[in-house]
């Protein structure tokens, strides 16, 4: 049981490092419509996840579009699809993060 619980952290913390250094606030996202890319993501805007396949790697879906960082966006319409859809709703208004359809 002792050596379950110190793998743990390593295959939680792993993953989890590849995708930069931690969740963006409100304040750091609310220009993203202005932004050279607006919602879709860009390779300078994304960093080391760039290129990730699995938005999930990094995100938790359950934990995304809480706050609403984008004025005119129906927040909980886009919490439905991501409920419903899982990964599969994010590149149509963030784009294919740099992965090849």
């Amino acid at each position: 049981m002792v050596k379950r619980l110190l793998v743990l952290p390593l295959l939680v913390g792993l993953p989890l490092a590849a995708c930069g250094t931690g969740s963006p606030a409100c304040d750091d996202t609310a220009g993203m419509p202005s932004s050279p890319g607006g919602l879709r993501v860009t390779a300078r805007e994304h960093g080391e996840a760039w290129g990730q396949p699995t938005c999930a790697g990094c995100h938790a879906f359950e934990a995304l579009h809480r706050t609403g960082c984008t004025p005119g966006v129906d927040l909980s319409a886009v919490r439905a699809q991501v409920r419903d859809d899982g990964a599969a709703s994010c590149a149509g208004c963030h784009g294919d993060n740099g992965v090849a359809p």
